[in-house]
């Protein structure tokens, strides 16, 4: 169970009521600070880093090296379909057991 005094307080009605209010990203901030947009997308952790760089390396590892030519692909044929379908299943497979393995095997995040 998560322990949420430490994170705000509810009223005698239910209504939770946190600590401190949620920033806001750099990029609706105003008056605009380039480096604060910056460092917010690219330092760590950041909204780019380290999930959405990770996405965009399996993805571009996925195209580069699984992913059949286009002169294959330029005719509809059962093969390379399979091909994709396959590859996309390793993909979630790989994905969703690692976070199954890491959340409900290994219980690493606890009740938090």
């Amino acid at each position: 169970m998560i322990d949420e005094s430490s994170l705000g307080t509810r009223s005698t009605r239910g209504e939770w009521t946190p600590q401190r209010r949620i920033a806001a990203s750099p990029l609706f901030a105003w008056p605009l600070r380039p480096l604060a947009i910056v460092r917010w997308l690219v330092a760590f952790p950041g909204y780019v880093f380290p999930f959405n760089a990770f996405y965009l390396i399996v993805g571009a590892l996925a195209w580069w090296f699984a992913t059949p030519s286009r002169e294959t692909m330029a005719s509809l044929q059962p093969g390379w379909i399979v091909l994709l379908l396959v590859r996309n299943a390793a993909v979630m497979i790989a994905w969703y057991g690692v976070w199954h393995v890491m959340l409900y095997v290994r219980r690493s995040q606890d009740g938090r």
